[in-house]
């Protein structure tokens, strides 16, 4: 017995083709949106149309306005802002030539302390210079005057010695 394809007549190449087509016209049936209007919908559109030109002019108009109050808004605020920028500008350059002015009192202090440091060391090496010299006189003048007692009591010890300690 004979399969029903080979009975048909129509070779399995055609009849799959014919398949394919027929779900591809099937899906765009389905796909298709479905009609809406009529021609009275079409023709109450046509007189609505004055209508509906009046609430899109009015929108226009009020998104217009909106606008318009903030491109002033802005440009206002536009012009406040570089104004204050332009303060600020003229606030940092007094500040930057205060500043200068500061920094040149500053050096002139930091040269006065430095004159100040080395007068203070100067003046204390002096000090030390004079105390130092007078150590080493008041040393002296205690070893003159020890040196001078050691060689009275050695000169009264020779003489004890030789007078046999009458004194004479």
């Amino acid at each position: 017995m004979k399969p029903i394809r080979e009975q048909a007549g129509i070779p399995s190449g055609w009849k799959r083709f014919i398949v394919i087509l027929t779900a591809v016209i099937g899906s765009f049936v389905l796909a298709a949106p479905a009609a809406k209007a009529g021609l009275i919908d079409r023709l109450q559109d046509i007189y609505r149309a004055p209508d509906k030109l009046e609430d899109i002019q009015t929108e226009y108009n009020k998104t217009k306005d909106e606008l318009d109050r903030q491109a002033e808004q802005f440009a206002l605020e536009r012009e406040e802002l570089q104004k204050r920028t332009d303060a600020l500008s003229a606030q940092n350059e007094t500040l930057a030539s205060h500043n200068e002015s500061l920094a040149s009192q500053n050096a002139a202090l930091l040269d006065r302390l430095d004159k100040a440091e080395r007068e203070k060391e100067k003046k204390a090496e002096r000090m030390r210079k004079i105390l130092l010299t007078a150590g080493t006189l008041l040393s002296m003048g205690l070893a003159y005057f020890l040196s001078i007692r050691f060689w009275r009591f050695l000169a009264w010890r020779r003489h004890h010695r030789v007078t046999g300690g009458h004194s004479q």
